[in-house]
């Protein structure tokens, strides 16, 4: 119910209101993005996932859709990911995306939804991309075991 609301007085909240926005996507409950998850908030779930004792960073983001190509770009309604850089080791972060509505529109009224995750070494290689947020947890123990000797 609170979720809801949060959305509804955010529909019209332009999308420079990030902290507003970040906070709606930081309260969600995981089970209501995956009903295979627990009943656990994103931030909650996230820091259980990087192993409590790291800072998660929280950004407003166009989901990766900008071409760079102002020609291209100009006039388009972006879509408003929330995006959460999970620090999973010392070589390894975990980022995901919350499609929370849209640049011009802001967030809702839909609720969010899971976009994107991938888990990517800040030095270079390839990412390791997760389908879904329930891949998320082994995702994240099986790239910390490859970090171990």
């Amino acid at each position: 119910m609170v979720l809801i609301f949060l959305l509804l007085s955010l529909a019209q909240t332009p999308a420079s209101d990030t902290r507003a926005i970040i906070a709606v996507a930081k309260a969600m409950s995981v089970r209501d993005l995956d009903r295979t998850l627990p009943v656990e908030t994103f931030e909650a779930w996230l820091g259980r996932i990087g192993g409590g004792s790291a800072a998660i960073k929280w950004a407003t983001t166009d989901c990766g859709e900008q071409t760079g190509n102002p020609a291209l770009d100009a006039g388009r309604d972006f879509p408003l990911c929330v995006e959460a850089d999970v620090p999973l080791s010392s070589d390894r972060r975990l980022y995901v995306s919350l499609l929370m509505g849209t640049h011009a529109r802001g967030a809702g009224p839909a609720p969010p939804v899971f976009h994107s995750a991938a888990i990517l070494r800040p030095g270079g290689g390839d990412p390791s991309f997760i389908a879904t947020l329930a891949g998320i947890p082994s995702a994240a123990a099986t790239a910390r075991a490859a970090e171990r000797p």
